[in-house]
């Protein structure tokens, strides 16, 4: 009798570790999906936008995957410098969208694109940032065709995932004068550490590392190279200018702090109390512009930032 209480003991013991087993790993492979192919809308022009001094802009990635974006001018001419906006995972060129016009009012051109896999851009894979350096990298050079924007000062300007992408991307285009990085992560690995531990309440190891190694499977890549905190100390003597919520959970603070110093000078750190993900310009939209203007006034141009 006792040994057979022993055995359905073990029985169930295991049948436990199986089950718990599976259904884990049923959830870091649906993590790993929701990071390779998230949901995003296809981005239309808000109707009171129409007017503005705006076209439909189209180019491709070296690899093939076209990419559509739309470009905005000033109502002045020449253009005091023009930002290449970078957006976020599962968003699209619309994420720039509250903060186009006041980077037109005061005097910057705006090319604002959907990555790979992202609103009306081709492609089927993201990766985080991998291959999204190849987006960034052909978004620059078609501002290069166009002869009012060629010679301006370009300025990659980043969010979340577009962040990260945007420090791998300017290291490599050393011609990019300057960089805002917002929210911002230091690598996947660690950013998916934190989602593991904060979001889901488990431990990140072994976790985190079996959701991108099945991103590693689906996309073919090596995801473990996403890491902005690795490179971005090379992008000096060129500013860069951080903004991050301190009440982000999506990428914590502790995020933007290594950044920063891992950056060399010039470099700049917008800390926003009580800011979360996604909501920073709506918290205070004088402040942030201020900030932004500043950064790029003291670093691209003698425009007064008012």
């Amino acid at each position: 009798m006792r040994k057979r209480i022993w055995n359905l003991l073990i029985f169930s013991i295991v049948m436990f570790v199986v089950a718990f087993s599976v259904m884990a790993l049923s959830l870091c492979y649906g993590q790993a999906e929701g990071l390779v192919h998230p949901p995003t809308g296809i981005p239309t022009l808000p109707s009171d936008i129409r007017s503005a001094n705006w076209r439909d802009v189209n180019f491709m990635a070296e690899d093939g995957i076209n990419l559509a974006g739309w470009l905005f001018l000033p109502e002045t001419m020449p253009v005091n410098g023009t930002i290449l906006y970078v957006h976020g995972h599962g968003g699209n060129r619309l994420q720039a969208i509250e903060k186009m016009p006041f980077l037109l009012d005061a005097g910057y051109a705006v090319l604002m694109f959907d990555l790979r896999n992202h609103g009306s851009s081709g492609g089927d894979m993201t990766t985080m940032g991998l291959r999204e350096v190849l987006d960034v990298k052909a978004a620059y050079a078609f501002l290069l065709t166009l002869p009012d924007l060629a010679q301006t000062p370009i300025v990659l300007y980043g969010l979340s995932m577009g962040g990260a992408t945007s420090i791998m991307a300017t290291v490599e285009l050393p011609e990019v004068k300057a960089l805002i990085v917002e929210t911002a992560y230091t690598s996947l690995l660690d950013v998916t550490n934190d989602a593991v531990r904060i979001r889901a309440g488990l431990p990140s190891f072994p976790f985190a590392n079996i959701i991108i190694e099945f991103t590693n499977r689906i996309t073919g890549e090596n995801l473990y190279q996403v890491r902005p905190i690795d490179v971005v100390g090379q992008i000096a003597p060129r500013p860069i200018l951080f903004m991050h919520g301190t009440e982000d959970v999506i990428i914590p603070f502790q995020h933007i702090e290594a950044l920063y110093e891992q950056a060399g000078e010039p470099k700049m750190l917008y800390r926003i109390p009580g800011g979360q993900h996604g909501n920073l310009f709506s918290i205070d939209p004088d402040k942030y512009q201020q900030q932004v203007l500043d950064f790029l006034t003291q670093y691209i141009t003698n425009v007064p930032s008012t």
